[in-house]
């Protein structure tokens, strides 16, 4: 595997932008990443595509709309530990993405244009966990950008052997390629993508969820992607 780090020194001063479904996406999958693109003055772009109203709650949230605000506020507690320069944050339905597929299709292509970010990042075909609005979205970025005259770099977050494992029910594993890059984050770099994803508290299990992630992001520092050569990759195709 290549070093990530030589592909994003020659992006001084660009923009990468990453595209994800939910809050606490950015913070999981590409939390070093986010850091490590400061160091190399690139500026960063989340796009988010909900509002996370499915996500888990505390026993006292109920209501979806406030689930919403809570997952909107720590997305901004996250932004700001990471570094991220600019977000926007879309209310389209949590778990919903691939039957409103229709409706954001032509907003997110405007978005991804009007960013004209350098390299763009997102989920893999397997989604990492196998989420559908993983899947829908990761192949949709790859049909707009693939259609585009001046292509960015498309950088798919691949899953590690930790994450494999224990996602291991995920049948979109499938679809896993080699990563083609490894970027590996400091020790602080990787106590701040914990604290970013603690950020997300209404998201953490419990207890155990917590060693499980310490193991994962601080224990093993590393991040994978595989660079989308875009004359191989094809589009993943989902139904409703």
């Amino acid at each position: 595997m290549k070093n990530l780090k030589d592909l994003l020194k020659n992006y001084k001063g660009k923009k990468i932008l990453m595209v994800f479904p939910h809050p606490d996406d950015e913070a999981y999958v590409s939390g070093g990443l986010l850091q490590i693109a400061q160091k190399y003055s690139i500026k960063t772009k989340l796009i988010c595509m909900t509002k996370g109203g499915r996500g888990l709650m505390p026993k006292n949230l109920e209501k979806a709309e406030l689930i919403k605000k809570v997952r909107e506020e720590e997305l901004e507690k996250a932004s700001k530990i990471l570094g991220i320069d600019e977000k926007v944050v879309w209310d389209y339905p949590d778990s919903g993405l691939i039957q409103t597929q229709t409706h954001w299709y032509s907003l997110l292509k405007r978005e991804i244009i009007k960013s004209d970010a350098s390299i763009v990042v997102t989920f893999d075909y397997t989604g990492i966990t196998g989420h559908p609005d993983h899947l829908i979205l990761s192949s949709e970025v790859f049909n707009i950008l693939s259609k585009l005259k001046t292509k960015p770099k498309l950088l798919f977050r691949v899953p590690d052997k930790q994450e494999q494992i224990y996602f291991r029910e995920n049948k979109a594993l499938i679809f896993f390629r080699k990563p083609t890059h490894i970027l590996r984050c400091s020790f602080r770099q990787s106590i701040n993508k914990i604290r970013a994803i603690f950020a997300h508290k209404s998201q953490i299990k419990n207890f155990i969820f917590r060693l499980h992630l310490i193991d994962w992001y601080v224990i093993d520092q590393k991040e994978l992607y595989y660079l989308v050569d875009y004359k191989k990759q094809n589009r993943l195709k989902l139904s409703n």
